[in-house]
């Protein structure tokens, strides 16, 4: 994949998307263009929005606590993983909200058998695992500027520090 123009995200139909995303309206036109054509419906603005909002959040989830299992670099495919103790009794309701907003861009996505402590991992944690997705791959690469080399994640990405401020 060149990191210029578009490419074509292989779901059941290819579906173009820019290979870099420059800015929030980029972003929230393309993410949004993926979820009408997988849902095969016109959402009302509300809950555009408020998917819109579940995407930016799943970002920072991809830049901070969710690990990333990179799939074929033919296919440009990513996978999410992540695990929150159960110290915090919440981290569950936490956890399965990430898994819905993952399952809303029809990838799958479930929690898995819970972590034991471990050495590195004192405490007991919840686990999920996805699937491998192209849309995840984009959404490392395009939208976060990650080439994911060596294991590392390093984030290049300008316009997501000029994000919009919610509304009060």
């Amino acid at each position: 994949m060149s990191l210029t123009g578009v490419f074509r995200l292989r779901l059941a139909h290819d579906f173009q998307v820019p290979a870099k995303v420059h800015s929030h309206e980029e972003f929230a036109e393309t993410i949004l263009s993926l979820w009408r054509f997988a849902s095969e419906k016109m959402p009302s603005l509300d809950e555009e929005f408020a998917f819109l909002c579940s995407m930016y959040y799943l970002l920072g989830w991809m830049v901070g606590d969710a690990g990333k299992g990179m799939g074929s670099r033919r296919r440009h495919t990513v996978r999410i993983r992540y695990e929150l103790s159960k110290k915090h009794p919440e981290n569950l309701e936490l956890g399965n909200y990430v898994k819905q907003v993952i399952q809303n861009l029809g990838v799958w996505c479930e929690r898995m058998a819970d972590r034991p402590a471990r050495r590195h991992k004192p405490l007991e944690s919840y686990y999920w695992d996805s699937h491998y997705s192209p849309i995840f791959g984009w959404m490392f690469t395009a939208c976060l500027g990650s080439n994911g080399t060596n294991g590392r994640h390093t984030i290049m990405s300008s316009w997501t520090g000029c994000l919009p401020r919610p509304r009060a």
